[in-house]
């Protein structure tokens, strides 16, 4: 990663619909990472992987239907996650 000290990331508001696996793999020190009011529909189990740091994950106002199994398994310092307003199935 260009970027090993960045530890907040905000994408709100960008119209993003797709997260690839390993999107945010190499950003280590990432603590909070917001993807608030998008369209992502999916959230992969390998997306976030790497993302030992992360503390909170902000997905409020999204069409998200799927969560597979594993997607926040290791993201062991994870204390708050915002899944408000989306399309659970």
């Amino acid at each position: 990663s260009h970027m090993p000290k960045l530890n907040r990331l905000f994408l709100d508001n960008n119209l993003i619909e797709i997260l690839e696996d390993k999107s945010f793999f190499g950003l280590i020190n990432l603590k909070v990472l917001s993807l608030e009011n998008n369209k992502i529909k999916r959230i992969g189990n390998i997306t976030l992987i790497g993302m030992i740091k992360l503390e909170k994950i902000v997905l409020n106002i999204n069409e998200i239907e799927i969560i597979e199994e594993g997607s926040f398994g290791q993201l062991i310092s994870l204390i708050e996650i915002n899944l408000g307003k989306n399309k659970f199935k």
